[in-house]
């Protein structure tokens, strides 16, 4: 995510700033799917934000919450439920497949905001008691 954000900005000259946690290490199904969304997040805002700025937000406790924001154009609600956008329903089945939920939301001229949120494994109270 920190390569892809240093890349990002020097392509677009939108600056992207992270606050990035340390995550134990979990599934590689996980892992993925968070990385997928991000990608597909921030082609979004190249795409279709005519954004400024773009953060990135990713904590680890007690579940792992990924949230990338950007002060573009907002996007529409008729956008998000849809259907249509390949990449909105890939994130969701990629989000679900690992347990998690994400929310979109967009507000008119101020901007996307995507949150996932997936339960760490690697929380107690996440984890199986024997």
């Amino acid at each position: 995510i920190e390569w892809y954000c240093r890349e990002f900005s020097e392509r677009t000259s939108i600056p992207c700033v992270l606050s990035l946690e340390e995550i134990d290490p979990v599934s590689k199904q996980i892992n993925l799917a968070l990385y997928r969304v991000f990608q597909e997040s921030m082609t979004n805002v190249i795409r279709h934000a005519k954004a400024t700025n773009v953060s990135v937000k990713l904590i680890s406790f007690p579940d792992i919450v990924l949230t990338i924001c950007d002060d573009g154009i907002g996007i529409t609600s008729e956008k998000i439920e849809s259907g249509k956008s390949f990449g909105i329903l890939g994130m969701h089945q990629r989000i679900n497949q690992c347990g998690g939920i994400i929310e979109i939301s967009g507000t008119p001229g101020k901007g996307t905001k995507i949150q996932v949120s997936i339960p760490n494994p690697n929380a107690p109270e996440n984890e199986e008691h024997e």
